[in-house]
């Protein structure tokens, strides 16, 4: 897989994993950005006046109409990757019978 290296075109800040970019850096370099999104599953925030106003994120590739877009999208990415190495608490027949309910 072909690395990306904007890093010389983009002045980077990072927030924990998240990288922060201004929007007139991210209008010049769009392609790229979509690009490297795509390539890595990274995640990408612009901001303006120092304030992020938007994200760039992967889109899931098995979109789920039955799901609103935020549950699509949180599936797919690493939002709760924190909780692999909980115990499950529940299992599957017990979330299947209470929603039956």
């Amino acid at each position: 897989m072909k690395t990306l290296n904007i890093v010389q075109n983009v002045q980077k800040i990072y927030n924990d994993d998240m990288k922060i970019i201004s929007s007139s850096n991210a209008r010049k370099y769009i392609s790229s950005l979509v690009d490297e999104v795509v390539e890595t599953g990274e995640v990408v925030a612009i901001k303006r006046h120092n304030e992020i106003d938007a994200v760039i994120v992967k889109f899931p590739r098995e979109y789920r109409k039955d799901f609103s877009d935020v549950a699509n999208l949180n599936a797919y990415s690493k939002s709760f990757e924190f909780l692999k190495d909980e115990p499950d608490l529940y299992s599957r027949k017990d979330i299947i019978n209470f929603y039956e309910e």
